[in-house]
Parts: structure tokens; C-alpha cells; sequence
């Protein structure tokens, strides 16, 4: 999957961590919610997140790598360098 912005980068993975989290009173998210703290993503959701990313971006990050990239606005900045390298 490719983009050409970093603004579509972000929009696809504020829809996927929104499918991920699954909450019905969740209808949005901030850059700067933090994924755990805010908008309590518990670690098997990490994980489901990590495994959707890896498929759809083809990157590799790991659990620890997750933990600091702890909200979208940090997770699409990492995403859209490591996808400018390849």
C-alpha cells in the first residue's frame, strides 16, 4: 500500500487503531492521544496493531518499538520516514 502523503498515511492508521480499539464511545482520536493512557489499548490490541501494520505497510516494528511510539502523531511520523527509505 502506498501514499502519497503523510495526511493519508495518518487518516488510514487513525481507521485502523478506531477498528482496533472497537469502542463504541470512541468516534475519534487526537495526534496526541496516547494509545494505552487515553485511549486504553491493552497489549493484545498492541499486538493486533502491530500485525495489521506489518501487513498493510510492509515494516517491521517491534512490541518495545510500540511502546514509544505511544500516540498516532509519533507511529505515522516513524511510519512515513521508514516508507520514504524503501
Amino acid at each position: 500500500m502506498s501514499f502519497q502523503t503523510k495526511a493519508l498515511l495518518k487518516s488510514a492508521l487513525k481507521n485502523l487503531i478506531l477498528d482496533i480499539i472497537d469502542d463504541e464511545d470512541l468516534t475519534d482520536l487526537n495526534d496526541t492521544d496516547h494509545f494505552e493512557n487515553d485511549l486504553d489499548m491493552d497489549s493484545l490490541q498492541g499486538t493486533s496493531l502491530l500485525i495489521h501494520m506489518e501487513r498493510l505497510f510492509k515494516i517491521k516494528l517491534n512490541h518495545q518499538e510500540l511502546l514509544k511510539l505511544f500516540n498516532l502523531s509519533l507511529l505515522a511520523d516513524r511510519l512515513w520516514a521508514d516508507l520514504q527509505e524503501s
